[in-house]
């Protein structure tokens, strides 16, 4: 159809159909002379001289599964291997951190066998973080359904025995400036004016201590408070109830002043209990270090004005047994 003219097939309102002629498939049979490269990693087909002419580069192509068949070196060129395998062998990652910055991960993987430029796939949700903007607080898993490398095959670097290198892309830091906010005591809710942005409900933003002032009508405005405040309010725990097979547990702080929807933290070893494992022999003290909530602040729920409950999870199954309330440390709570 190039450089000629076209009789319309078909029209409608907003449309018209072209009789520009058909894409037919073109199937080839490499011959013996095709090559592969360990080395470079490049595949050379043969597709006889007719075939290779109507190629172009820079064109795709597809090889069926097992198209390709080689012998190999490692076991003397006895067994026949068919390539590419139907078959994508799975892994599990022992590991992995990512620099924000440079946008790379790198990926612990015990005797991997990879070697630099080898690609891989991460399944959405295949590795789970913790992130300072929330103090490490809530779990998040990545790659998203909506993050670049999703459902993609991207090349690794780097590569040692145990460990490799990915680049899943940067995660640049973007400051605002509020012009105006306004704040509501009763749900806690704040409006912040930004000016142009990009953000999305769900995103997570991070004011810097101090990076909002108001005043308040309990002085009569007289006054300016800024916040966040760099100041962390303690409290002493008079009494827990842990439900071993739910992980809820019951908080009491006299007068506490929290509302649902707050987060508290609990220092490590701050509270102890015994439990009817030894039949009540020894003290415990959690949260361990070892424990997930170690570290973490938790959302609380169904709050009194001396009582609130908290999830620090539940305890393993087949050692879900009752605990009792002993003690806990001087403003071990946060």
């Amino acid at each position: 159809v190039y450089n000629n003219n076209i009789t319309i097939g078909s029209v409608t309102t907003n449309t018209i159909t072209l009789p520009i002629g058909a894409s037919p498939l073109v199937n080839y049979t490499p011959g013996s002379n095709t090559e592969y490269n360990t080395v470079t990693g490049d595949l050379i087909l043969d597709i006889g001289t007719t075939g290779a002419a109507a190629r172009y580069v820079g064109e795709q192509i597809k090889l069926a599964n097992g198209a390709i068949t080689f012998t190999c070196a490692s076991d003397g060129n006895q067994a026949q291997l068919s390539h590419p395998r139907a078959l994508i062998d799975p892994y599990t990652p022992d590991g992995a951190t990512y620099n924000p910055t440079t946008g790379i991960v790198t990926i612990t993987l015990a005797n991997h066998g990879f070697v630099d430029d080898d690609w891989i796939k991460l399944e959405d949700g295949a590795l789970i973080f913790t992130c300072m903007q929330d103090d490490n607080a809530t779990n998040h898993a990545y790659p998203r359904s909506s993050d670049p490398i999703s459902g993609k095959f991207i090349q690794i670097s780097n590569a040692t025995t145990n460990t490799f290198d990915i680049d899943v892309g940067k995660s640049p830091l973007v400051n605002y400036t509020p012009t105006n906010a306004t704040y509501n005591a009763a749900t806690g809710h704040m409006v912040l004016t930004i000016g142009n942005h990009s953000l999305t409900s769900g995103t997570t933003v991070k004011l810097q201590n101090g990076a909002i002032t108001f005043s308040c009508t309990k002085d009569g405005n007289a006054s300016n408070h800024a916040y966040p405040r760099t100041t962390v309010n303690t409290h002493t725990v008079t009494n827990a109830v842990y439900t071993a097979g739910t992980g809820s547990m019951t908080v009491t702080v006299a007068g506490h002043g929290f509302t649902n929807g707050d987060w508290v933290k609990f220092d490590n070893d701050s509270l102890t209990f015994t439990c009817d494992m030894d039949s009540n022999a020894t003290n415990h003290t959690y949260p361990r270090n070892t424990d997930p909530v170690s570290g973490k602040y938790l959302k609380i729920s169904n709050v009194t004005t001396n009582t609130f409950d908290v999830n620090v999870g539940a305890s393993p199954s087949g050692q879900q047994y009752p605990h009792t309330f002993v003690s806990a440390t001087t403003n071990g709570l946060s």
